[in-house]
């Protein structure tokens, strides 16, 4: 794994855990929504001027997180 790839997945998991570990959202969208979000913000601070296409590499498998909402 490259450095890049770790730091943006430290980005992830930090996003991740701030936005699932806040109060309920009302729907899943929100939340992915807050997440990306989120994601952008802990990025950008991590390297300046990086940006996050939303669209998934045709190679990459999706992955659901069930919320209980």
């Amino acid at each position: 794994m490259t450095l890049a790839q770790r730091i943006a997945a430290d980005c992830a998991n930090e996003a991740g855990r701030i936005v699932l570990n806040a109060p309920a959202s009302p729907g899943p969208g929100l939340v992915c929504e807050q997440f990306k979000k989120k994601f952008n913000e802990i990025l950008n601070r991590a390297v300046l001027g990086s940006r996050v296409k939303t669209e998934c590499h045709k190679k990459t498998t999706p992955m659901t997180i069930n919320l209980n909402l």
